[in-house]
C-alpha cells in the first residue's frame, strides 16, 4: 500500500512547486516545461498520476490564446470541464494490456504563480499487474508535437520517463518472482532496455516536489 504524506509538509512542498520559474525548452510552441508524475501501488492496481502543464501553451493549443497572450486564470475558469476532458481522454494507462479504470480528475491549482495547469488524475488496474503502460498525448497534435517529462515510481523503485511524439508511451516492466516479489534488478534491466526510457536531468527537482504534491493530494482524497 502506497505511503501517503501528511498535508503540512505536502502544503509546503506544493509552494515550492508553484514558486519555481519557467525554464527554457525546446519544441514547436512549448514555452515551459511539462512534467507527468505517476505513483502505482502493485498490490491494488491503483494509478495516481499528476500532470503540470504551462496554462498558456495548454489555452493557445486548444485556441483560446494568441501568440504573445498573457493566459489569465478567468480566462480558464470558463473551460475547467473541457480542458479536463482534453487532458484525461489523452493520460491514458493499461495494465498488463487491459485498459485500466478512470476513476477521478481534479485540477490541484488551475493556474498556480507558475503558469501551470495542475490535473491530478486517479485509475484502478487489475490488482497485482506484471507491466503498466502509461500514455501521454497532450498538445502532441501539432507540428513539433510537444515532450512530457516525469518519473514513474512503484514502492521504492523509480523509473524517469519522457513523452514525445516518437515515444507516447512508457512501460513499467514489474516482473515478479517466486514469492511475488518484483524483481527490482530485472524491472531496471527491463526499463533501461525500453525505447523511450531516457533519464531527463532537467526538471528533476521539480519532479520530486510534483511527486510529494501528488502524495498528498491521495491523502485528501483518502481522508475525505
Amino acid at each position: 500500500m502506497m505511503r501517503w504524506m501528511g498535508r503540512g509538509l505536502a502544503a509546503a512542498v506544493l509552494v515550492l512547486v508553484l514558486g519555481m520559474g519557467r525554464a527554457s525548452v525546446a519544441g514547436a510552441h512549448q514555452s515551459d516545461e511539462s512534467m507527468h508524475v505517476v505513483e502505482i501501488d502493485q498490490a491494488t492496481g491503483q494509478v495516481e498520476q499528476l500532470v503540470s502543464v504551462s496554462g498558456a501553451d495548454l489555452a493557445h493549443h486548444l485556441g483560446w490564446l494568441d501568440h504573445g497572450e498573457s493566459v489569465r486564470l478567468a480566462m480558464l475558469e470558463p473551460h475547467q470541464e473541457e480542458m479536463a476532458s482534453y487532458m484525461v481522454r489523452r493520460v491514458r494507462v493499461w495494465a498488463d494490456g487491459q485498459a485500466c479504470r478512470l476513476e477521478d480528475w481534479q485540477f490541484v491549482n488551475l493556474l498556480g504563480q507558475d503558469g501551470r495547469v495542475h490535473l491530478h488524475v486517479s485509475s484502478t488496474c487489475a490488482e497485482r499487474p506484471e507491466a503498466v503502460t502509461l500514455e501521454n498525448r497532450i498538445m502532441m497534435e501539432g507540428a513539433g508535437g510537444y515532450r512530457h517529462m516525469g518519473r514513474a515510481q512503484v514502492g521504492e523503485r523509480v523509473w524517469p520517463m519522457v513523452f514525445d511524439v516518437s515515444f507516447p508511451t512508457f512501460v513499467v516492466d514489474l516482473p515478479v518472482v517466486e514469492g511475488g516479489a518484483p524483481d527490482a534488478e530485472a524491472a531496471e534491466a527491463s526499463a533501461s532496455a525500453e525505447p523511450g526510457h531516457a533519464l531527463v536531468l532537467g526538471g528533476v527537482t521539480l519532479v520530486v516536489a510534483l511527486g510529494a504534491v501528488l502524495l498528498a493530494v491521495g491523502a485528501g482524497r483518502r481522508s475525505g
